[in-house]
């Protein structure tokens, strides 16, 4: 359900011992993980020890909303449009870099660098290729 995955709540996921309540965290996201620790199969087929077991969250988004529903989504789709224009103010994340290694001191340099080599990072795709092998 849309508004459990971004408010948060509880919902009762079937485990092999039976039913049990998991959190939803706020503003989940599809396909994130939550790890219920001990309630997967049987590690090396012993009753008492056992491993975990994962739940994936799939959220469904409604096909029809009715016009207050519309009226509402609208209404939020506005005050994010407008809270992005207002941190636009602040000047892009190079700008705050540039701002954070003049007046802000090292640690918000570190920081920042950390975030920027993550996403540098996380854009790069790497492949092996195993042809000369």
């Amino acid at each position: 359900m849309l508004i459990l995955a971004i408010l948060g709540g509880k919902v009762e996921v079937p485990t092999l011992s039976g039913k049990t309540q998991v959190n939803i965290p706020k503003g989940v996201q599809p396909g994130q993980l939550v790890v219920l620790r001990g309630k997967g199969l049987s590690k090396h087929g012993f009753l008492v020890d056992h491993g975990d077991q994962y739940v994936r969250f799939c959220i469904n988004f409604p096909t029809a909303i009715n016009e207050r529903q519309r009226a509402i989504l609208e209404e939020f789709t506005e005050e994010e449009i407008n809270n992005q224009n207002d941190t636009s103010n602040e000047g892009t994340w190079w700008q705050q870099l540039l701002e954070g290694l003049t007046h802000g001191g090292y640690w918000e340099y570190v920081h920042q660098s950390s975030f920027l080599c993550c996403s540098l990072l996380r854009s790069f795709s790497f492949s092996i290729d195993r042809s000369d092998v």
